[in-house]
């Protein structure tokens, strides 16, 4: 499918770290096919009302939180629309020059993955550590759990992962990375599953 989407937001800064804002915002999807199920294409508009807050303290900590009201809105008049609400957080922070520790929260709404002409609610969250060991090595961590409740039917899905990988400069221009990531899946319907993925790669800089 074809995504596309738009946003504005405004705010106001009630002190030197501390804002509030307001963001609406409007994606589309257009898919290339009907669905093979349904012969009806899912597309839709999403359209999305949220507030929130950001607190900065330069060079040591970036957080952001919103909370607001979501709504699938298909394009063929057989699909039922769909409202849910959304929340979504964010928070960096970098105690010292060599660690950077990340954590996120994530809110996405969207047509189902396994049952057809129903919509999906998935809630993530995310994490990860950055170590630089010095100039030529740097350690990366991460791990994350997922949860999908499908509306129509109170169908849940669940997951979590976890990794691990570095990046090692072998020269000012080559950086040579690896990384490791488990998966553990448990669909609504089909069995629990696992993947182990392994990724190495190079980088060449200039």
């Amino acid at each position: 499918y074809w995504l596309g989407s738009a946003a504005l937001r405004t705010g106001f800064e009630f002190t030197p770290t501390l804002s509030l804002f307001a963001e609406g915002s409007e994606s589309l999807h257009k898919y290339d096919a009907a669905s093979s199920s349904l012969g009806v294409p899912f597309d839709n508009r999403t359209f999305t009302l949220r507030g929130g807050m950001t607190y900065v303290l330069p060079g040591t900590l970036s957080a952001e939180a919103s909370v607001g009201r979501s709504w699938l809105d298909y394009a063929d008049a057989s699909l039922s629309d769909a409202p849910a609400w959304v929340v979504n957080a964010s928070v960096t922070a970098t105690p010292d020059e060599t660690l950077t520790l990340t954590a996120n929260a994530d809110t996405s709404l969207g047509p189902s993955t396994d049952t057809p002409g129903d919509t999906d609610v998935s809630y993530t969250l995310t994490g990860g550590v950055n170590y630089v060991v010095n100039p030529w090595l740097t350690l990366r961590s991460s791990g994350s759990w997922t949860r999908t409740l499908t509306l129509g039917n109170s169908r849940n899905a669940w997951g979590y992962s976890a990794g691990a990988g570095l990046d090692l400069m072998t020269s000012r221009h080559v950086v040579w990375t690896a990384d490791y990531l488990f998966n553990h899946d448990v669909p609504a319907v089909d069995p629990a599953s696992d993947t182990h993925t392994v990724t190495v790669g190079v980088k060449f800089k200039r």
